[in-house]
């Protein structure tokens, strides 16, 4: 477990590493909600997630940015248990700022995911494939 976790800041550190211009890195914390509906409140509980995501505008085309993200997941199960999940990845992304803090991004990646349940041995990962279609959001100067 100690390799995942040194995997995972790496995977998310290391756009940063490479920048040389701090204006070309952003950093999102996107924080979200697992809630049952209809049928599989017989089997859920309401859980949430907490993702991490990094990107790196190249600088040739300046329209592309590459992305390392990380995040977890928590979800009860009806029967006592709850389950987790643990993923990292990576992928190309393009973006368009018509203005100072506004902007259009849209994304692709790629990574591993892990999950695993909370009260017992058992877990397992496989890949996955993301795609984020269109993300618009207004920036907040620090």
């Amino acid at each position: 477990m100690k390799k995942m976790y040194i995997f995972l800041l790496f995977v998310y550190l290391s756009p940063i590493v490479h920048a040389l211009d701090i204006d070309k890195v952003s950093f999102s914390v996107t924080p979200g909600a697992f809630i049952p509906v209809s049928s599989s409140t017989d089997y859920f509980g309401t859980g949430f997630s907490l993702d991490f995501a990094s990107d790196f505008v190249l600088e040739k085309p300046s329209f592309l940015f590459l992305r390392g993200e990380a995040g977890y997941n928590y979800v009860p199960l009806i029967r006592n248990d709850t389950t987790s999940l643990l993923f990292t990845g990576g992928g190309l992304g393009a973006v368009f700022q018509p203005a100072e803090r506004f902007t259009f991004k849209t994304a692709l990646t790629s990574g591993f995911y892990y999950s695993y349940l909370n009260g017992g041995s058992s877990g397992g990962g496989n890949l996955y494939y993301r795609g984020e279609v269109l993300h618009i959001s207004t920036s907040i100067l620090l």
